[in-house]
């Protein structure tokens, strides 16, 4: 509804609401890497703004969410705004942040999470997707970053077991089917050390509701779990775009599968996007 209501503006009302949120989205990051190290940090540069192409690939619902999406401002304001939300819930399931920490992110897309993160301290960053080229402009374009390019399916050779404090997955899980979405818990807890933290997004009850049809809703509510492909028009612009998936599961499903793998410290419901989940790899002992 937001970006519906900032298209039917004149321009110079959206140039003007689009600088204030992007103000206030970088200082929330700002206050979010203050409360997690218990000091100031400046920020980094976030560097280019992808071309349109890369970012149509990722997460978007429809062909015309492109247009405002791809504006510097609003694309910005976005990315702060998520990168201040992740740190914000990870430290509130009891992630230490610390200088030297290792950060992962699995389907990083054009990079617009993992680059604000290069403000905290010495930390060792690594992101992967599974598009060469979006890899490719992640490299040319975001020093500072390691930079791999993943398989569909597990593992991620370039990780050590133990080695990550903070994993991240955003619109990750929502695509990925379910055949291969046990394998892909177990390979993301395989990397993350004990007591460290696994931040997700899943599809939600708003997106159900978007997106499926009165009989999907149903087999869904059966069965626990529906998929669309790329080739049904119900899908999401991105998915059709890249010839993925949309994966809807219910709560119990959710809880019953990641909790295979993780203790699940936060399901946070969100009535206008997907679902959050905040998970730990149990500590040792």
């Amino acid at each position: 509804m937001v970006a519906i209501a900032l298209m039917v503006l004149p321009p110079r009302f959206v140039a003007a609401i689009t600088a204030i949120r992007l103000h206030q989205s970088r200082r929330d990051l700002k206050e979010a890497l203050r409360e997690a190290l218990g000091r100031d940090v400046a920020l980094v540069e976030p560097g280019p703004v992808p071309p349109p192409e890369l970012i149509a690939a990722t997460s978007l619902m429809s062909k015309s969410d492109l247009q405002l999406k791809s504006q510097k401002h609003v694309y910005l304001a976005h990315s702060y705004r998520s990168a201040a939300w992740i740190l914000n819930m990870a430290r509130a399931a009891g992630l230490t942040f610390r200088e030297g920490m290792s950060i992962f992110e699995l389907g990083c897309g054009e990079g617009r999470l993992i680059s604000h993160l290069r403000a905290l301290p010495r930390a060792r960053l690594v992101a992967s997707d599974v598009r060469a080229d979006t890899i490719k402009w992640c490299r040319n374009s975001l020093p500072g970053i390691e930079f791999h390019v993943n398989e569909l399916e597990p593992p991620v050779a370039f990780l050590e077991s133990n080695s990550v404090d903070l994993a991240i997955a955003q619109s990750v899980f929502t695509h990925i089917p379910l055949a291969w979405q046990r394998a892909w818990l177990e390979e993301t807890a395989r990397v993350i050390r004990p007591g460290g933290i696994f931040w997700c997004t899943i599809i939600g009850q708003h997106h159900i509701d978007v997106m499926l049809d009165k009989d999907a809703r149903q087999i869904l509510e059966e069965t626990g779990e529906f998929e669309l492909d790329g080739k049904d028009p119900r899908s999401s612009y991105s998915t059709q775009l890249i010839g993925s998936w949309d994966v809807f599961q219910t709560e119990p499903v959710v809880r019953r599968e990641f909790g295979r793998y993780f203790e699940i410290a936060n399901y946070q419901k969100n009535p206008a996007g997907p679902d959050v989940l905040v998970m730990r790899v149990p500590p040792l002992g």
